[in-house]
């Protein structure tokens, strides 16, 4: 990438720079923690997990609990309104003994406008294996879960609606350090493949119609940093699979820029 500046990126946003940890330049604002629900066979009955979805979460909100600063972090939890979620965030509650979960409308999956449709379909892609990886390739890559606005709410309509979400946030976070609360917030929310997809597979690369993108009970981590005096930019650090990437988010447009090395 070109440079404007050894500070600045070309689109004007902040340069992070890991490497030089000694003299990070960002303040921590706050951190997010989104997890894909637990294995599911999709029964709308509480807590709609699997015994494998019971153990993959447990052992995901272990781990979890091994990284937060209890000190430092005040924790709170949030699901999207479908039982599976529920299932999963009350799980993680109940490991990481924090407060109730809050539901969370903007964290629900893709809307189905026409049922008979949704449900033909998805059986269609799923075969009599019910095979849920063909249907998590088929979301990402179909252009059906785009155009088919009879049928389902556009892939792009959900990635808005998240980033709306996101954007709404990290306001809060801000919230937190304008009232001095002496702890970060750490958010951590229970989600859907649909919805968390595109932040994984777009800022990894994970693409291609066999990629296999966010697993049951799988976590997105995402360290949110201030942004300079007046910027639009916001710094993030994104851990996904034990590998970390700068990313800027744009508040204005809600859309995020991934860093690149110099040389690329």
């Amino acid at each position: 990438m070109n440079m404007e500046s050894p500070a600045h990126d070309s689109f004007g946003a902040p340069k992070l720079h890991l490497e030089a940890k000694e003299q990070f330049p960002f303040k921590i604002l706050g951190k997010v923690t989104f997890m894909r629900h637990g294995d599911t066979e999709y029964t709308e009955q509480y807590p709609d997990l699997t015994e494998l979805g019971i153990q993959q979460v447990t052992a995901g909100a272990k781990d979890l609990n091994t990284k937060i600063d209890r000190e430092k972090e005040d924790v709170f939890i949030a699901s999207s309104p479908k039982v599976r979620a529920q299932g999963t965030a009350d799980i993680v509650k109940r490991e990481l003994e924090i407060g109730d979960v809050r539901i969370v409308k903007a964290m629900r999956s893709v809307e189905a406008r026409n049922w008979e449709e949704a449900l033909k379909m998805v059986n269609e892609i799923i075969g009599p294996e019910k095979d849920v990886k063909k249907m998590d390739r088929a979301y990402a890559h179909d252009a059906a879960f785009e155009e088919r606005v009879d049928v389902w709410e556009p892939r792009s309509d959900v990635e808005k609606r998240f980033f709306r979400g996101f954007a709404h946030l990290t306001r809060i976070f801000e919230r937190y350090e304008r009232e001095n609360l002496g702890k970060i917030p750490h958010f951590i929310g229970v989600s859907h493949f649909e919805t968390l997809n595109h932040l994984a597979g777009t800022i990894f690369n994970i693409r291609g119609p066999e990629a296999d993108t966010l697993n049951f009970a799988e976590k997105i981590e995402i360290t949110v940093l201030k942004r300079e005096e007046g910027s639009r930019y916001l710094p993030l650090l994104v851990t996904y699979r034990g590998e970390t990437k700068e990313v800027v988010f744009d508040r204005e447009t809600r859309t995020l820029e991934i860093a690149r090395d110099d040389h690329e």
